[in-house]
């Protein structure tokens, strides 16, 4: 689990570290309009108030939850992939 953590870890920061530099094209079907940012930005404010009612204690959950904003500017297909990937690999290492 440790392994994993840590190369999760490697990617993030090569992620930054290529957002730096690089700046995406996207094809204009693929952006989000102003409106599905605000919508979203608002469902993950709604999801990290409940994260926060439930007093889980997964300051790893709210930070996954909200590093997720970082990731808008690569398009919807890609953002809906790490959202995606995010859910799937926290809820596969709680038996769900």
């Amino acid at each position: 689990m440790e392994e994993r953590e840590n190369s999760i870890f490697i990617i993030d920061q090569e992620l930054q570290s290529i957002n730096k530099y690089y700046s995406p094209e996207q094809k204009e079907e693929d952006k989000f309009s102003d409106e599905e940012l605000s919508k979203i930005n608002t469902i993950l404010n709604q999801i990290l108030d409940e994260v926060k009612l439930l007093q889980t204690g997964q300051e790893v959950i709210f930070n996954e939850i909200d590093e997720l904003r970082d990731y808008l500017v690569l398009g919807k297909k890609t953002t809906r992939q790490l959202i995606y990937g995010k859910f799937k690999r926290y809820f596969s290492n709680k038996g769900y």
